[in-house]
């Protein structure tokens, strides 16, 4: 059993590595892109493009989590 067990983590080592090195690639790159979007839809709109919304959570407790439009 000890074995499955250590090929599982290495599994999830390899995928947080992978996991890392995909968001250190494509970060500087969707970074910019998304805050190109949300100012044209901020120009176009003439609306804030973030607004917070509330949700009911566990055990009915109530959040409020930000969005974008």
């Amino acid at each position: 059993m000890s074995k499955n067990r250590n090929d599982l983590e290495d599994k999830l080592k390899w995928q947080r590595a992978s996991d890392l090195m995909t968001l250190a690639l494509l970060s500087p790159i969707l970074i910019p892109a998304t805050a190109c979007v949300l100012a044209i839809s901020y120009l176009d709109c003439g609306i804030p493009p973030f607004y917070v919304q509330s949700r009911v959570g566990y055990m009915g407790r109530e959040f409020n989590i930000v969005k974008a439009r």
